[in-house]
């Protein structure tokens, strides 16, 4: 009899779940085409993202190469253009890329212009600030009064700072400029002792102190 209730009871269940797929198996067709679907989106979107990125390091490369001969209107406007159109930091270091030739080319003006406006502009990234700052001292040494060279770069030759010793050798640089040898020599010291600068820094501001000294 046990066994008798037993297999009335299985009937029911089987046949209560029959009905339940009749009448909502659907939905689970449904997630599953949307689960393909949003996988299929997910794949396209990185394969998009993909060619975007490698579309922009191909243009960026391109205007590289182009300046490798000097600033020239070529490489200057392909940044440009890149800065205008481009995506995440491809469209950003155009732009400080772009204001450093200009600088260094026929419009210096104009390029520290605009390197400035990258270090001023609170949107921006701290560290790409910092370098727009380091560019703009590095090509305005000769026009830029040294004391607004010192209020701007000073900040930047803290201990946490990525850009602290090529500030520091800009500022170097600024005090040569104003004809205070011993200023530079001791921020050239200080850079040739620092066992966390670039060995090639270190080595240059060695040199450097060694034809101040003679």
């Amino acid at each position: 009899m046990a066994d008798l209730f037993r297999e009335i009871d299985e009937d029911l269940r089987r046949d209560r779940m029959l009905r339940l797929w009749q009448k909502h198996g659907y939905l689970l067709w449904i997630g599953i085409g949307l689960i393909l679907l949003g996988t299929a989106l997910f794949v396209f979107w990185q394969s998009w993202q993909t060619r975007i990125r490698d579309a922009d390091a191909a243009r960026f490369t391109s205007a590289l190469s182009s300046a490798q001969a000097g600033p020239n209107d070529t490489a200057i406007r392909e940044l440009q253009v890149l800065a205008a159109s481009g995506h995440g930091g491809y469209q950003l270091i155009s732009r400080i890329e772009a204001a450093a030739l200009l600088a260094q080319g026929k419009n210096p003006g104009s390029g520290l212009s605009a390197l400035r406006a990258i270090a001023d502009d609170s949107s921006v990234d701290v560290s790409y600030r910092g370098l727009a700052s380091v560019l703009w001292g590095l090509y305005g040494v000769d026009t830029i009064p040294r004391g607004g060279l010192s209020d701007s770069l000073q900040p930047l030759t803290s201990p946490d700072s990525p850009w602290r010793f090529l500030a520091g050798e800009v500022l170097a640089l600024a005090d040569l400029r104003a004809g205070d040898k011993a200023d530079a020599i001791k921020r050239y010291q200080s850079l040739a002792d620092d066992l966390g600068a670039p060995q090639s820094q270190r080595a240059r501001a060695a040199e450097i102190i060694t034809d101040l000294q003679n």
